[in-house]
């Protein structure tokens, strides 16, 4: 049966930003940790060494994820993470974070995919089944799709070479690197003195090291809230966009 990898700890001092609160690149690199150590528990031949020996890696397509309170340094934590169930070539894992006494902090929801690392593809894989899923939402609906919005003009606000400090074991720059370079383009007053509300992203290719990240914001206003979209573009081709609200 199935079960949640539930993790205990502190938020550390490296994990943080100059406000002292949790930096949402950290958040996603824990992320990516407590989803390997689950994956690890299902026993069903799917952890990064397994699927290495068929030439494949898991992969983030699609994350949402909503901060309802931002946990500080040397703040104590409850996160746990769980195989939700599959839609195609889409693995739907939940995520959830809360204070000891289980006030909810941070929930989300991240789309995953098996990457054919020689065709540099997504792969058909099917080794996770119903026997590994858990039915509970920490996050309803799945990631969306994003994109920059209509009718606003994107501008040009930086570029990024990746080099070594980028990439990962899937010779590709790491996706908790891409929040980084979108928050570096985003106004620093905003970025160190106000706390993200939800974090959206989405992967459409690989950068690789050498190549050169053109990044390009739009901001949006809707119903009280401020939406910055930051698309990384290569080549004039989207890599990943993503949306900070605030």
């Amino acid at each position: 049966m199935a079960e949640k990898c539930i993790r205990k700890h502190f938020i550390d001092n490296f994990d943080v930003d100059v406000s002292s609160h949790l930096r949402p690149s950290s958040f996603l690199c824990m992320s990516q940790s407590i989803a390997a150590e689950q994956v690890a528990m299902l026993d069903c031949g799917a952890t990064y060494f397994d699927l290495l020996k068929e030439n494949k890696a898991w992969a983030i397509s699609r994350a949402h994820f909503k901060f309802l309170k931002m946990p500080k340094v040397f703040d104590k934590y409850v996160f746990s993470s769980w195989h939700k169930r599959r839609e195609k070539l889409f693995y739907l894992r939940d995520y959830k974070m809360e204070s000891p006494d289980g006030e909810v902090l941070i929930v989300g929801t991240a789309s995953w995919i098996v990457l054919d690392l020689e065709k540099r593809s997504v792969s058909y894989w099917d080794r996770m089944n119903e026997n590994h899923e858990i039915h509970d939402d920490a996050v309803e609906e799945a990631a969306p799709r994003l994109r920059m919005p209509r009718g606003v003009q994107a501008e040009l606000a930086g570029e990024h070479v990746v080099k070594y400090s980028d990439v990962d074991t899937n010779f590709h720059a790491n996706n908790t690197k891409y929040v980084d370079w979108a928050m570096d383009v985003l106004d620093y007053e905003l970025t160190s003195t106000r706390r993200i509300k939800e974090l959206t992203v989405n992967y459409n290719h690989e950068v690789r090291p050498g190549q050169t990240v053109q990044l390009y914001t739009a901001v949006v206003e809707e119903e009280g809230r401020l939406c910055y979209f930051v698309d990384g573009r290569v080549e004039g081709v989207s890599s990943f966009c993503i949306e900070f609200v605030y």
